[in-house]
């Protein structure tokens, strides 16, 4: 059949302090849901906007998303309801689908069928499911910490990328096999310069330089060629990278080496390293603080790692953690040349490729 496009638009309607109602209380805030079509006029070439259709609300209309072909969802006060377009041409009204209520209001939507991620003022993410047998909404997975939410983008399905007021940037895995409301589960929990107010996919690097992702330890399964840029509320810029667990051990092991070669100490390898524990409040690695490794002179890290026959095998265990490949005889081929008796060359050269052009 025809299709037709329409603009979904949130409002918000502010009163003065002193406005009251007629029964002497203080006038509360209210909103509206409009859907809104673009039309051009023949007459005179301009393009105008229509109102098509109009929900009044009891509260200012702060989020909306598309649910399917026909559906939407909007979060209006401590609610989020569902509506249907699907028969709107012939009974020119909205069909309510579902309504539930949540703790606080959200202030961003996304859709993962029949997912819905909320961005909550109580909630750093709040998961609900839609069961279009029973047309009901109800709540699946929220974070294990309460934290104020400001902004959440899926990045593969079933994980999401959450920030806070708080400066906080939490990547939250849904379990697979969930049963009753569930916690979601944290895989790293950083805490940056600034709250991160968006995130988008795109590209501040070079267009001939290497992306991220095509990198060893670069995690090929949620990202894409295209990079996580960030911006913070106070102007600042980042550009996020996914790394796999492995790949983050060795940066830090990289940045202990750099910071222990300032201080004249003997490098000795974490136990971390060679561990299975994973803290997800140590799963971030500052690029600003590992930038002055590349002002090194070549082959620096091949002295500090080299000596040690322990120190040395400790290390190279957790390359080949990093790099998946290996050749005929079993050795670790590290790249373009570099076999595994030169491990330290090709971590310098690895570290680079991360970390070239994506200082801001």
């Amino acid at each position: 059949g025809q299709q037709y496009q329409y603009i979904a638009v949130g409002t918000g309607i502010t009163t003065p302090p002193q406005m009251y109602t007629s029964g002497g209380d203080p006038q509360r805030p209210t909103g509206r849901f409009l859907l809104l079509s673009l039309t051009l006029n023949q007459d005179t070439g301009r393009v105008e906007v229509r109102r098509r259709f109009k929900i009044a609300c009891d509260a200012p209309v702060y989020s909306v998303a598309q649910y399917g072909e026909h559906s939407f969802v909007y979060s209006a006060g401590p609610y989020v309801h569902m509506k249907s377009l699907k028969d709107c041409l012939e009974t020119k009204k909205i069909a309510d689908v579902a309504r539930t209520y949540i703790r606080s209001p959200a202030v961003r939507i996304t859709v993962e069928e029949p997912h819905i991620n909320l961005s909550c003022a109580e909630d750093s993410l709040l998961v609900l499911t839609f069961d279009p047998t029973t047309s009901s909404l109800t709540e699946s997975f929220s974070d294990e910490v309460a934290r104020p939410g400001f902004f959440h983008t899926p990045l593969s399905p079933g994980l999401i990328l959450t920030t806070d007021k708080n400066y906080g940037l939490v990547g939250l895995l849904r379990p697979e096999h969930p049963s009753a409301l569930q916690s979601l589960v944290t895989v790293f929990d950083a805490e940056l310069a600034s709250s991160i107010s968006r995130v988008r996919k795109g590209r501040c690097r070079a267009p001939w330089s290497r992306a991220n992702c095509a990198l060893p330890g670069g995690d090929r399964d949620t990202a894409s060629s295209m990079a996580l840029i960030a911006g913070g509320i106070d102007g600042s810029f980042y550009q996020l990278t996914l790394l796999t667990r492995p790949a983050v051990r060795l940066l830090k092991i990289v940045q202990q080496v750099y910071e222990r070669r300032k201080q004249r100490y003997a490098f000795v390898p974490p136990s971390a390293a060679n561990g299975a524990t994973w803290d997800p409040q140590d799963a971030h690695v500052d690029g600003d603080l590992l930038a002055p490794v590349l002002r090194l002179e070549r082959g620096w890290l091949e002295r500090e790692v080299g000596g040690d026959g322990a120190v040395r095998a400790a290390f190279e265990g957790v390359v080949r953690r990093v790099w998946r490949g290996y050749g005929e005889g079993g050795e670790v081929v590290m790249g373009e040349g570099i076999q595994g008796d030169n491990v330290c060359a090709w971590v310098e050269e690895w570290v680079r490729g991360l970390l070239v052009d994506a200082v801001l």
